[in-house]
């Protein structure tokens, strides 16, 4: 099983564009960095869109601009080196959030896609084989290649939005059991 880390502070905000599959309990969605302080976005509630086969033929995992299966895909799932559940203390309260850290390709466009998102309700919709499953709002540029998306998530939907981003393999879960 997948370690949850604590961490005292998070900082760049994605805000709350969207949602997550199914779960209403997670519907706003933010994303983070670990670089500046943290700053807020006022959270719209984004369309959940699903599509079987995505019009531009990607499957697997894709980032889109907007929440629309026809947006441009800016990331892929070759960008991101992992996805892991993350918990973080907030004044008294367990935060549960989900950290993407991107190789040195996927930093750089991650980076460009951010600056120009950055304040706008436009989000970074994350889709899984032509399945909606988030859509944060960017609120700052992010620059050193770590995501944090964070929201109204328990432990378990952390864990499951992790998942869903950087699947794990048999020999990763042999490892984490060890």
């Amino acid at each position: 099983m997948k370690k949850i880390l604590l961490a005292a502070a998070l900082a760049v905000l994605l805000t709350g564009c969207g949602t997550y599959g199914d779960d209403p309990s997670s519907a706003d969605t933010s994303v983070n960095t670990n670089t500046a302080p943290e700053t807020n976005v006022s959270e719209t509630e984004a369309t959940e869109a699903e599509a079987t086969d995505a019009p531009d033929g990607a499957s697997g995992l894709v980032m889109r601009i907007g929440d629309q299966p026809d947006g441009k895909i800016v990331l892929t799932g070759e960008d991101i080196e992992s996805a892991e559940p993350f918990a973080v203390m907030e004044e008294n309260d367990m935060l549960y959030t989900v950290v993407l850290t991107f190789n040195d390709e996927g930093r750089e466009k991650l980076a460009k896609i951010t600056s120009e998102l950055a304040g706008t309700e436009t989000p970074l919709a994350i889709w899984v084989d032509g399945e909606l499953i988030s859509a944060p709002c960017v609120s700052t540029p992010i620059d050193d290649g770590k995501a944090v998306i964070t929201g109204d998530f328990t432990v378990e939907t952390s864990m499951e939005l992790s998942r869903r981003i950087v699947p794990l393999s048999i020999d990763d879960m042999k490892k984490d059991e060890e």
